[in-house]
């Protein structure tokens, strides 16, 4: 059985993973990322937020807020 701190501790590192891709300009992949992740905590949700609000897309990031 995954108890809560191993369970967060992968939430976190997929974060990281999708930071990575919005340092390195990859919007597509994050989303992707962000879209297949299983469970999402506010860190996942506001690096989304961050990249479409970067990329210009305010709308889009409007509508995830």
């Amino acid at each position: 059985m995954l108890d809560k701190s191993e369970h967060e501790a992968d939430v976190i590192c997929w974060n990281a993973i999708i930071d990575g891709y919005l340092k390195c300009g990859d919007l597509d992949s994050a989303i992707g990322l962000f879209e297949s992740m299983p469970d999402k905590n506010n860190g996942s949700w506001n690096a989304v937020i961050s990249g479409y609000a970067k990329a210009g897309k305010i709308e889009i990031a409007q509508e995830f807020f």
